[in-house]
């Protein structure tokens, strides 16, 4: 994960294989960033 002024990037390079519980955290922490008027990336 990288910080950088109000934005987020999440490296997910190295993930062979994302569950179903892991696309609703993913997707849950994405709402919760834009809430905060963040801005987060996925990669």
């Amino acid at each position: 994960m990288v910080h950088m002024e109000g934005c987020l990037i999440f490296d997910l390079s190295n993930v062979d294989c994302i569950d179903e519980i892991g696309m609703h955290a993913r997707h849950y922490l994405m709402e919760s960033v834009q809430k905060q008027k963040g801005i987060a990336h996925f990669r």
